[in-house]
């Protein structure tokens, strides 16, 4: 173990000695609408709190519920994506969604309640658990979408905490509809024009 990954694996088995239970939905076209209700909405709740309100920050967290019924009806029944919950003395503290494509296990949606439930680490124990079922299922890979450019902030350690290896990954964005939009910008400057 690194020191990272060490502290990382002592956090999970202080977690489990919470007897906090990890266990998959089994009933996804119900349990998506609970995640979306209490985690999903949770998550929007507390991004708008942190960032004063600001949209341009809060916009990332607004999905809205028909990209969790697409999931439902789309990925979850082919097994490409797989919703996790996380029980604490019969109370759902967390959740997780996960994407899966070949041989990769894509980090998906995640939330947690705050609070009384600060110190048990439920987050940390979903992707641990879908670490070793990802490993028990063949899956090689964990993407765990992205990491933080300061090596200082928590993200950064809690994600490298697994001693996995950084890939840069090229983007390449294409407006198809570029003269639609051009189109729309230049109206909109001409009536700003106009005050």
């Amino acid at each position: 173990y690194s020191c990272g990954a060490h502290r990382s694996a002592v956090n999970y088995t202080l977690s489990s000695y919470k007897e906090i239970i990890i266990y998959e939905s089994q009933n996804y076209e119900e349990d998506i609408d609970l995640y979306y209700n209490q985690f999903q909405k949770l998550l929007i709740d507390r991004v708008i709190e942190r960032t004063g309100n600001c949209y341009k920050r809060v916009s990332y967290a607004l999905v809205p519920y028909s990209y969790f019924e697409m999931l439902r009806d789309v990925l979850f029944p082919k097994k490409m994506a797989r919703l996790f919950f996380a029980e604490y003395n019969g109370v759902k503290i967390g959740a997780l969604i996960n994407f899966y494509y070949k041989d990769t296990i894509y980090l998906g949606h995640t939330s947690v309640l705050r609070g009384e439930y600060n110190g048990l680490n439920a987050y940390k124990l979903l992707i641990w658990h879908i670490i070793v079922d990802g490993k028990k299922n063949g899956f090689k890979n964990l993407d765990v979408a992205g990491l933080h450019p300061d090596e200082t902030h928590g993200q950064y350690h809690f994600k490298m905490g697994f001693n996995g290896q950084v890939k840069e990954i090229g983007v390449y964005s294409k407006s198809y509809r570029y003269d639609e939009i051009k189109h729309a910008k230049a109206i909109y400057n001409e009536l700003r024009g106009l005050k």
